[in-house]
């Protein structure tokens, strides 16, 4: 990635951002002043012990939680200001998520669980169809588009997952332990296929992980102790 893309490319922005909770008489600093830029194209890894944080901070960037200060922007949109049905709307058409278990719907086939964020944001059933079925052929799993959740393996799962998130054509996919429930080999896989999409798409992949190996494979990594974010060389 050159230096001009760097600059120019902006897509996810912190300034100072704060997560401050109260436990009876002390104040608990979880995120305690972070600033943090990621851009298009780029993967960034964000590893850290358990209860660093890790999670609190990726729902402030993903507006499921609000910092106690600070801004969190997208595309130059403060998301922090907006009003809650905003917030949806927002999240919907411009934040993929990917979880460390899948979260797909369990009497959904896999074509329908990654068009429902298309359904939902107001595109035709045919548009949505025909934009899941080309994303299941990016991910690899193409014969499989009839199937539930409970008739694919645990590496299918997120491939589904994967593609629901990239359906709205988002810029930022933020990602919490998406290879956590996997075992090595299919973890790889996900790692080479987030590599693919990455060039294919031009979307910032933000990833929360324990996975040293797949922490690797990303353009940058932080390490997030103590409420700071200090970037890994």
């Amino acid at each position: 990635m050159s230096n001009d893309v760097l600059k120019t490319d902006v897509v996810l922005s912190c300034s100072n951002i704060k997560r401050y909770y109260q436990q009876g008489p002390q104040e608990l600093k979880v995120l305690d002043g972070i600033n943090f830029t990621a851009h298009r194209g780029e993967r960034v890894a964000i590893i850290g012990s358990s209860g660093s944080g890790k999670t609190t901070f990726l729902n402030m960037l993903g507006g499921l939680d609000t910092p106690t200060g600070g801004t969190v922007e997208i595309s130059g949109t403060n998301i922090h200001a907006l009003s809650h049905k905003q917030m949806a709307g927002f999240r919907n058409s411009s934040i993929g998520f990917v979880y460390q278990f899948h979260h797909l719907l369990p009497e959904f086939s896999a074509v329908e669980n990654i068009a429902l964020p298309m359904l939902i944001g107001g595109f035709s059933a045919k548009q949505a169809q025909e934009r899941a079925n080309k994303l299941l052929e990016q991910v690899g799993i193409a014969q499989r588009a009839a199937h539930r959740p409970s008739e694919l393996s645990g590496g299918e799962r997120q491939r589904v997952a994967i593609a629901r998130a990239l359906v709205m054509s988002p810029e930022l996919v933020l990602m919490d332990e998406p290879t956590g429930n996997l075992d090595s080999k299919t973890a790889k896989d996900i790692a080479q296929l987030m590599v693919e999409l990455n060039s294919s798409t031009r979307c910032c992949f933000v990833v929360i992980t324990h996975d040293v190996a797949f922490a690797q494979t990303m353009d940058r990594r932080f390490k997030l102790d103590e409420g700071r974010l200090d970037q890994i060389i």
